[in-house]
């Protein structure tokens, strides 16, 4: 995961005086909007998206999707566990299907 986000994350935990995990939907979000107009951002600079944004823009998920999709990648990150992709956990949920996948990667020119 991108250390500015890990960081930014770890930020709202100790401001909230909670666990990463406990992180309120609320502040996640806050959270992914934040990202998403980095990435916006970023695209107008030349740089690619991230998957997350594509897959929300092609209507593939919702915003609730990926900040629980989200929320478990960071709280896994920080406990130590080996790092998965956001598409893993989405696909895992049943929140999107290998070909939609696919599709986002193919956008990313993956």
């Amino acid at each position: 995961m991108d250390p500015a986000v890990l960081k930014e994350l770890k930020h709202l935990s100790i401001d909230a005086e909670k666990p990463i995990s406990e992180l309120t939907e609320e502040a996640i979000r806050d959270l992914i909007q934040k990202y998403e107009m980095k990435d916006k951002k970023m695209s107008i600079e030349g740089l690619d998206k991230r998957f997350g944004t594509i897959a929300l823009e092609k209507g593939f998920i919702s915003r609730d999707n990926i900040s629980e999709a989200l929320k478990i990648q960071v709280t896994e990150d920080l406990e130590g566990m080996q790092h998965r992709l956001i598409g893993q956990i989405l696909l895992e949920k049943n929140y999107m299907t290998n070909i939609q996948i696919n599709e986002v990667l193919k956008s990313m020119g993956i």
